[in-house]
């Protein structure tokens, strides 16, 4: 990996233009990559990475094209742009190979489809609440492919509402902060287009396939779930058990879908003995 300064904030230019990320932890250590989930970008992981450093492991964390402080290209925001992206990301850092993944939600489609593609490049996936079919739970949404009347619901509804519900979400973590942060990628110009095009795309669709083409490959996997997630339900998560009967599975108690910035202890233990294949002693 070309030299970076440590827990230094980077943006590199891509193809399809400038990605923000963030190296953090032991330069000799395991690499994982963090791919966040739809709407809050590589801040969801702040609690969690520095977890994750004290363990002995190097994180690399990029926001998304539409999130956080990387550009809103205007183009179809799909699997294909992402996939990309993290590609890319990971070309100019020289990173080639012994890669573990782990996605949040949105993430995890991304994840399994680098795996898929490349095997040999991406090690191990952990899935933490990974969306199944955002799009059909959520039937609404089709009201949002409406030419014009989905661009007018995405400013004047979405983006409003989504903002109410990340404050009552965040509120009690650290203070509130990560309410301000989530207000803050709004000033951004292009939010509400990149996440209007996200959700008429095909990265909040049925996974199944996807996850299920997993099985072919002997890349270990791990999927952690949240008793109370009302996105990655129970009935979806046993629906992933029988598509990927071979991956570990480990439950969070009193956990919601942001487990990962509520109880990013309980995470990064799981992935610790995962991605060093520690035996839990009970």
């Amino acid at each position: 990996m070309r030299q970076q300064l440590p827990n230094a904030h980077h943006f590199v230019e891509l193809s399809a233009g400038k990605c923000h990320y963030r190296i953090e932890g032991p330069a000799t250590g395991k690499t994982l990559v963090l791919i966040h989930g739809a709407t809050v970008p590589f801040w969801e992981f702040d609690r969690l990475v520095p977890i994750l450093n004290r363990q002995g492991i190097r994180t690399i964390r990029l926001d998304l094209f539409g999130h956080g402080y990387s550009d809103r290209p205007d183009v179809a925001h799909g699997s294909a742009l992402f996939t990309r992206q993290v590609v890319e990301l990971l070309d100019c850092l020289g990173v080639t190979d012994g890669v573990d993944l782990l996605g949040h939600s949105l993430g995890c489609a991304i994840a399994a489809r680098l795996i898929l593609a490349d095997p040999g490049r991406f090690h191990s996936l952990v899935m933490t609440a990974p969306v199944l079919n955002f799009l059909q739970s959520n039937p609404a949404t089709r009201l949002l492919h409406v030419p014009l009347l989905g661009e007018l619901l995405m400013e004047s509804y979405v983006v409003p509402m989504l903002v109410r519900r990340r404050t009552h979400r965040y509120r009690d973590i650290q203070d509130g902060r990560f309410v301000q942060m989530f207000r803050d990628q709004l000033s951004v110009p292009g939010f509400g287009r990149s996440l209007l095009s996200l959700l008429r795309g095909d990265a909040l669709g049925d996974q199944r396939a996807c996850y299920g083409a997993l099985n072919a490959l002997p890349n270990p996997i791990l999927v952690l779930g949240a008793d109370g997630d009302q996105i990655a339900l129970p009935a979806h998560m046993d629906i992933l058990r029988g598509l990927l009967p071979g991956a570990q599975y480990q439950d969070i108690a009193n956990a919601e879908h942001s487990m990962i910035l509520t109880h990013p202890e309980h995470v990064a233990l799981h992935v610790k003995r995962f991605v060093f294949r520690e035996t839990a002693h009970h």
